[in-house]
């Protein structure tokens, strides 16, 4: 079976109106860097951040005071090179590449020095996401053929790349070569170094510990049946071949959940191509909080309580920080573990009344997997 590029089809781009309160409490961690299709980022919970940027290719690392201190930019596929960069994470004292195109892992200091190159002993068909824990373990959300891992999402690796075990259940696909393009869902490290699992079908909010075990689970906002096979559109043509494209605009499906501080979540769902949010406090109450359209958040910073996340500003990409007191005005912020605080905004670094949805960014919250998949339209023969 062979898959051909056929291009990209950028979903059409709209511009909504962003809340002035939210404008003015946002500034953009390192202004200086040129981002051109950043697909992921992580935060340290020292407030260093690291962003992929598929389409340098590079890998940008921003130290707590919102400066860049060092980036990846030698393409290729030799150690410490990058191609397409893909997942990101940060552990104590290391940051982890998953570079989509050699399909391997690559581990650097926090100072930017190449430690080594791994390749994972499970081979995985599809990975969505990927979570450090500490500088020893590497948890990597996706799927994989091999015999009894076929139905499990979550991987757990040593530093060296040695499978370690396997859990939670894969999205439910009833054509699992739409699994392989949809992707299963979205995973996030806790403050207590759990892991938070965001099932795409059925819709689940699940915690899990690296040993497998399960912590909680958080009730969803909303009930989504499976969507995996109806998130994928597979067209043939007279010819027999097939064209595949995505029907995220079409339909309701979960998006990545933040874990923020002292067990509250924030959850999203891409309903028919507009972004709605939830915050989840740790005695499953949920209560709906806005955010901005085209804001797609990656992690929090409790140390200055900023939800940090990808955006458009100035017509350009840019990783941000939003104040959480803005964000989410009803909640008291002192039960988020974190005190308030407000940094100038430069008004180069403001789009004044609009933010626009960058269609860029699709991939982070559409579909995780394959690289481009929201936006790419493909061609299969077999």
């Amino acid at each position: 079976m062979k898959y051909y590029v056929a291009g990209l089809a950028f979903l059409a781009a709209l511009a909504f109106p962003c809340s002035l309160a939210v404008a003015q409490t946002m500034r953009r961690l390192a202004p200086n860097v040129v981002l051109a299709m950043p697909v992921a980022a992580d935060m340290a919970s020292d407030g260093a951040a690291v962003v992929a940027d598929m389409s340098g290719p590079a890998v940008h690392y921003v130290a707590p005071d919102g400066k860049q201190k060092w980036s990846l930019t030698a393409k290729g596929s030799g150690p410490g090179d990058v191609l397409r960069p893909y997942r990101v994470a940060i552990g104590e004292g290391t940051v982890w590449v998953y570079d989509y195109s050699v399909r391997d892992v690559s581990v650097f200091s926090r100072s930017g020095k190449f430690i080594r190159r791994v390749r994972l002993s499970l081979a995985l068909t599809v990975v969505d996401d990927i979570v450090a824990i500490g500088d020893s373990l590497l948890a990597v959300l996706g799927t994989t053929r091999h015999a009894g891992h076929e139905n499990h999402a979550i991987h757990v690796f040593d530093g060296m790349g040695v499978h370690k075990r396997s859990f939670g259940d894969v999205a439910f696909a009833v054509d699992r070569t739409k699994l392989s393009m949809s992707g299963t869902g979205t995973l996030a490290r806790t403050a207590r170094n759990t892991l938070l699992y965001v099932r795409k079908g059925p819709y689940q909010l699940l915690e899990y510990g690296v040993d497998g075990q399960l912590v909680r689970t958080l009730p969803p906002p909303i009930a989504i049946a499976a969507v995996v096979d109806s998130i994928v559109r597979i067209e043939t043509n007279d010819e027999g071949r097939e064209r595949i494209s995505s029907r995220a605009a079409e339909i309701r499906f979960p998006v990545r959940a933040v874990p923020l501080s002292n067990g509250l979540v924030l959850s999203g769902v891409s309903d028919r191509g507009t972004l709605r949010w939830w915050l989840h406090s740790p005695g499953d109450s949920t209560v709906p909080v806005s955010l901005p359209q085209g804001l797609s958040p990656s992690s929090w910073n409790p140390k200055t309580c900023e939800l940090v996340a990808l955006t458009e500003l100035d017509d350009e990409p840019a990783l941000v920080a939003v104040e959480g007191r803005k964000v989410f005005p009803s909640t008291n912020i002192n039960t988020m573990g974190c005190k308030q605080r407000s940094f100038p905004i430069s008004q180069s670094d403001l789009r004044s009344r609009f933010f626009l949805v960058p269609p860029i960014l699709k991939p982070r919250n559409f579909l995780e997997p394959a690289a481009m998949a929201a936006m790419i339209s493909a061609e299969r023969t077999t």
